[in-house]
Formats: C-alpha cells, structure tokens, sequence
C-alpha cells in the first residue's frame, strides 16, 4: 500500500535542511528522493525509504458462526477496515459461558477457523 502524504517547507535545522511528512499512514513503507540543485545543475538523488510505525488494528467484522456441531464450531469472519499496518495472526478466543478463562487459538492469518474438541 502506498499514499501521499504532505510535504512541508524545507526550514534548515543545525548544519542541515529538514522537511516534516505528514498525514502518512501507519505500516506503511515510504522512499524519499533528495536532490541538490544549483543553477542548472542538479545532483544524483541520495535514496532513503522507512517503515512507519505500526498501530494496533481495528477488531475484525461480521464475525459468524458458519457450522456448530456437539464437538466442534466453525467460524469465519471479514478483514477489519483498517489494519494499520499487516495482519500476521489472528487469535480465536473462546469459552463455555460458565467459565472465566478463555482459551485462544491462532487462525494464523485465515479469516475462517474450526474451534475442535469442545465439550458436549
């Protein structure tokens, strides 16, 4: 993924220049070109390319149970809206209504997973 972000004025800063990027988004890799210019003449550009931070995701969407059987439940679910940057795993939750601890699978980065051996 790639988006445009806001480039603002080149103010000098110690013995360099700087320029502030703005409205990145997060996880998302971007290359940035510098070239010097002198009347006509302009240099190689110095290449540089950075990874913005990641951000925790929004919650995965229209989460639904696809088959239930007395031992196991299949579920499946949509991709969140934004994901801030790339999924690697997604972690099933699950419990008897009754008990306090919740057990949690990983569904690796699959939007569908099969919960096994529940108590009938």
């Amino acid at each position: 993924p790639s988006s445009n972000g806001t480039i603002g004025t080149v103010e000098r800063s110690g013995n360099g220049y700087g320029v502030n990027l703005t409205n990145l988004q997060p996880g998302e890799l971007h290359c940035i070109d510098i070239s010097a210019e002198l009347n006509n003449l302009i240099s190689a550009p110095s290449h540089k390319c950075l990874l913005t931070d990641e951000m925790i995701s929004e919650e995965p969407r229209n989460v639904r149970v696809t088959k239930a059987t007395i031992t196991s439940m299949s579920i499946s679910w949509d991709q969140p809206r934004a994901s801030n940057g790339r999924i690697i795993n997604f972690r099933v939750y699950h419990k008897v209504c009754t008990e306090s601890q919740f057990i949690w699978r990983s569904a690796g980065t699959e939007t569908s997973y099969t919960i096994p051996d529940l108590n009938a």
